[in-house]
C-alpha cells in the first residue's frame, strides 16, 4: 500500500472518506520522480545529491561572522589569537549552513527518499506512506515530519539519516520502547 501511495504522488488527491492516516494535507503537492522513494538511500548518496543541487538562494541567507560586541580588549584580542578556520574548511563549512536553510521540498525526489528512509532505518521497515500519524508514533510532531524540519531544514534529516544508518543506540531506544 505504502509503495503505491508513493508512485502516485502528485497525480491524485486522496478522497477525505479514507482514514486520517491517508490523507494528504490540503495544499501538499507531492513528488513525482524516476526514482522510487522507497529505493534505499545511504546518507553518502544523499549528502552528494544535495550538494549537486542549486543552493544558491539558500547560501544567500547564511551567517558565517559572529558580529557580536566583544568590546574594544575582547576585538584586540580575537583579531590576535582567536581561532580561525582553516581555509579548506570554509567550503565545507558552508555547505553545512546552507543545507540548513533548504527547507523539504517534496517535488526534490532526494528529500522524500531521506524521509522515507529515516523511517524504514529506526522502525526497521521497508517503507511508509509520505503522511499518517506513524510519524507521530517516532517523536514528530504532526502526520507531516516536514513540519517540524522547518528550523533545522534538510541538514537536520540528513544527521537522522547519518545517526540511524550507524545502527545507534537510538534506535535500539525505538525498538525497546515499542515493547509493550
Amino acid at each position: 500500500k505504502a509503495e503505491d501511495e508513493w508512485a502516485t504522488v502528485g497525480e491524485k488527491q486522496i478522497a477525505m472518506e479514507t482514514t486520517p492516516e491517508d490523507v494528504v494535507p490540503e495544499g501538499k503537492k507531492e513528488m513525482t520522480e524516476d526514482m522510487p522513494p522507497n529505493q534505499a538511500t545511504t546518507y553518502e548518496e544523499a549528502l552528494n545529491e544535495l550538494l549537486l543541487q542549486d543552493m544558491t538562494e539558500e547560501k544567500k541567507d547564511i551567517i558565517t561572522t559572529d558580529h557580536r560586541s566583544r568590546g574594544m580588549l575582547g576585538g584586540i584580542f580575537h583579531s590576535l589569537f582567536g581561532t580561525k578556520l582553516k581555509p579548506e574548511l570554509v567550503k565545507e563549512r558552508d555547505s553545512l549552513f546552507t543545507l540548513a536553510k533548504v527547507q523539504f521540498d517534496d517535488q526534490k525526489p532526494i528529500h522524500p527518499r531521506i524521509l522515507n528512509q529515516v523511517y524504514c532505518l529506526l522502525t526497521n521497515t521497508h517503507n511508509t506512506s509520505r503522511f499518517g500519524a506513524h510519524w507521530e508514533k517516532i517523536g514528530f510532531q504532526g502526520n507531516d515530519p516536514a513540519t517540524d524540519l522547518r528550523g533545522v531544514g534538510i541538514l537536520g534529516l540528513l544527521h537522522m539519516l547519518s545517526d540511524f544508518s550507524h545502527r545507534s543506540i537510538t534506535t535500539d531506544v525505538y525498538q525497546l520502547s515499542q515493547d509493550p
